[in-house]
């Protein structure tokens, strides 16, 4: 599987020269600032950018003694990189989230587009650059579930990581599963039974949990495949899962959908069609729900396509 490596790059060379060997990608995406003091420099510039500048003043002597080595190539020098080995990805403003959001976005496209295979392994090194880099850092982590890495090392301050750092993956699990949880509570709100279990489903085959977790999410998985399967009047199938559940809470729940896989009694038959005419209203909520938003979502293509178009500017 080919790993991608999606870096932040600040003034410290040597925290990225470190998370570039540790994991040894086969592509590299350097996510770095331009216009006033721009970290692209660093990346592959010309003479010594990633030398350390900074000095102090001599109380004795009065002269200036350097803090660190002055010497210091390239990051792509010191890697040995050649141009197609790597990308720049320069944001003007490194505190423009928007900007970052959408150049990362434009990252996951172009990993799709140069490798074109089912599975790329991505991971995102936020030691480097803005606090806001590393904020645009991890929301795509948790949108398109790449791994997320931190260069642990000695602060000798609260500026950087300057070096003897070690890269390690960190866990991003309960920032998923939130994330993940809290748009199946809003489709449950909506009585959206299937569409909550299709996100689950998501966690389920692609994000590995810790036990008593991982045993949550099944559960709500079941819960949501029972209630989607009562939706199209499949009682037997919804029992079935309702019956695995299990849970004091349930058991009314799991004698109604008996009774209605049975309709042996006649208060069973006629069970039947209430729950049809109750499903029906649910879908008819839904329904007229939709039909605003959908008109919204038109009005907002069309006005788009016609400003393009500069029929609206004109």
């Amino acid at each position: 599987m080919p790993t991608v490596l999606v870096v932040s790059v600040g003034g410290s060379c040597a925290p990225v020269v470190n998370a570039c060997r540790e994991y040894n990608p086969d592509h590299i995406y350097f996510l770095c600032s331009g216009g006033k003091n721009p970290s692209t420099v660093v990346v592959d510039g010309p003479g010594d950018p990633c030398g350390d500048n900074r000095t102090v003043r001599c109380p004795g002597c009065g002269g200036t003694v350097p803090l660190g080595n002055p010497k210091g190539k390239s990051i792509v020098h010191q890697l040995g990189l050649g141009a197609d080995r790597y990308e720049k990805v320069v944001v003007k403003d490194p505190d423009d989230l928007k900007a970052l959001f959408r150049e990362l976005e434009g990252v996951q496209q172009s990993i799709g587009a140069r490798f074109q295979v089912p599975a790329v392994r991505v991971v995102a090194n936020y030691t480097g650059g803005t606090k806001t880099m590393s904020v645009a850092l991890a929301l795509v982590v948790l949108l398109r579930q790449w791994e997320l890495s931190l260069s642990k090392g000695e602060r000798t301050d609260l500026i950087m990581v300057r070096s003897g750092d070690i890269p390690v993956l960190v866990d991003r699990s309960p920032f998923v599963l939130e994330y993940h949880l809290e748009r199946v509570r809003e489709l449950l709100n909506r009585y959206d039974y299937r569409a909550a279990e299709e996100v689950l489903a998501g966690l389920t085959r692609r994000e590995v949990q810790p036990s008593p977790e991982q045993e949550y999410i099944l559960r709500l998985r079941r819960l949501c495949r029972a209630f989607s399967l009562w939706d199209t009047f499949d009682h037997a199938g919804a029992y079935e899962f309702l019956r695995v559940c299990s849970g004091q809470k349930l058991a009314p729940y799991l004698q109604a959908a008996a009774g209605l896989a049975r309709r042996e009694k006649p208060e069973e038959k006629y069970a039947s069609v209430m729950d049809l005419v109750l499903n029906a209203a649910e879908m008819k909520r839904q329904f007229e729900e939709a039909i605003p938003t959908a008109y919204r979502q038109e009005g907002k293509q069309t006005v788009i396509v016609l400003d393009e178009a500069h029929l609206l500017s004109a």
